[in-house]
């Protein structure tokens, strides 16, 4: 009773650590729509939803009825998206966002960052306040290359954070078809509605290409009298399966795959074995007139 007693006060001081994550849609084109739910989303689902949007392919395991693919020709080839790691209940009612929803699952303490593993970074640039102009120069052109509409314009907006101290640290992470903007503070608390502006912005430039907000926290702090061993929790990367003792998410394709080879060796091995069999017992010259001519005969004596 006291070993069930203890199980549930930790997990009660878990549910308290963390709030809800929220993933606003603020801008997408005509091709894709997104549907009120309240349904909360799994944070292993939100990879699958990222590939959707552009088109990509998906695991059978995805479910998320709220996304609709209207026109097939018109998906866009590039998402971008804003994370911020927040320090205060935000309001997003200034941002207009065209849907929101809830994300759950996160650990206490972990990164929204892991989320966006699920693709290599092609590059991946930090900036300060002290960052020099070359370095945003520098950003522009990546993402002109990218082809990322509005780009060169979304630059300015990301320095004008920095330079009036409402942001401390924004990192870029350009991958092919994601381009994903980190913003968090770490020496003072980030107030979101200094952001608003320049979210509305990126939104208004970016046009018909997507755009999402993507923000967690605030998680509360974890208090070390209670239990020290709940703080080693937070280190854990929760899509990152090598933490577990378990394998990661079977594909029903590996089963396709393997029959398709098995299948395929089985009958390259007998339509081998038969043509050597055939090659051995081969004789071309066998009923031919100089065969019996030639061939060596045995004399029975009388």
């Amino acid at each position: 009773m006291f070993k069930l007693y203890t199980i549930l006060s930790l997990y009660a001081i878990l549910i308290q650590l963390v709030f809800s994550d929220d993933f606003l849609i603020l801008s997408h084109p005509e091709s894709v729509a997104f549907e009120a739910s309240k349904a909360v989303i799994p944070i292993k689902q939100m990879k699958h939803i990222l590939r959707a949007v552009i088109a990509e392919s998906v695991s059978t395991g995805a479910e998320f009825t709220a996304l609709k693919i209207t026109n097939i020709f018109k998906i866009p080839k590039t998402a971008y998206i804003v994370n911020v790691k927040l320090d205060s209940t935000p309001d997003y009612t200034a941002l207009g966002a065209k849907a929101q929803y809830t994300i759950d699952g996160r650990i206490p303490g972990a990164s929204l960052q892991n989320v966006f593993k699920f693709t290599k970074s092609q590059i991946f640039l930090e900036f300060y306040k002290t960052s020099k102009d070359a370095e945003f120069d520098y950003l522009k052109k990546l993402l002109t290359k990218a082809k990322v509409i509005g780009g060169d314009e979304v630059v300015p907006e990301l320095q004008k954070l920095l330079t009036a101290d409402v942001v401390e640290k924004i990192t870029v992470d350009i991958k092919k078809n994601y381009i994903v903007t980190h913003i968090s503070n770490k020496n003072i608390p980030l107030d979101f509605s200094k952001l608003n502006d320049a979210i509305t912005k990126i939104k208004a430039i970016a046009g018909e290409i997507f755009v999402a907000l993507l923000t967690y926290g605030p998680d509360s702090s974890i208090p070390l009298t209670e239990n020290k061993n709940i703080s080693t929790i937070t280190t854990i990367d929760p899509t990152d399966h090598r933490h577990y003792n378990i394998p990661p998410r079977y594909d029903e394709n590996y089963a396709i795959i393997f029959n398709i080879i098995l299948w395929f060796m089985v009958a390259f091995s007998l339509s081998l074995y038969t043509m050597i069999l055939a090659m051995i017992n081969m004789d071309p010259g066998r009923n031919s007139i100089i065969y019996r001519m030639t061939a060596t005969r045995s004399k029975k004596d009388i």
